[in-house]
């Protein structure tokens, strides 16, 4: 299984998910960034890898919790992603929903192969 880590910046005034994360999967090539951002309870951002931006479909982030989809460039797979802010860890979990018919993808944070639980530190 692919190894992932994840760098978080963000201000001390915002909730404690916003900000840019990066994650360097080993066996990958590059670097994919993760962006998000909370107003209210709603949860925008866009994820970076191997040149091509993938918007946030939905976000929510509440009580400490974030849960938030993206939608593969193909349009064939559904990924959810879910974490928990505990300390300064934020554990997710990652699942994906291929369509009837779809690809299931390669082993990014988009595809079917891609890592299903990984934590992000400060």
């Amino acid at each position: 299984m692919p190894a992932l880590t994840i760098v978080v910046s963000s201000d001390v005034e915002r909730p404690e998910i916003v900000g840019t994360w990066r994650t360097e999967m080993t066996g990958l090539p590059g670097e994919t960034t993760l962006t998000l951002k909370v107003s209210g309870t709603q949860v925008t951002g866009e994820l970076m890898s191997d040149g091509m931006t993938t918007a946030i479909r939905s976000g929510e982030f509440n009580d400490r919790t974030i849960v938030f989809n993206f939608v593969a460039p193909d349009g064939s797979r559904m990924v959810t992603f879910s974490g928990k802010v505990s300390g300064d860890e934020l554990a997710f979990t990652r699942s994906v929903r291929v369509r009837d018919g779809g690809l299931g993808g390669g082993g990014g944070l988009l595809g079917v192969r891609g890592v299903n639980e990984f934590v992000a530190v400060r």
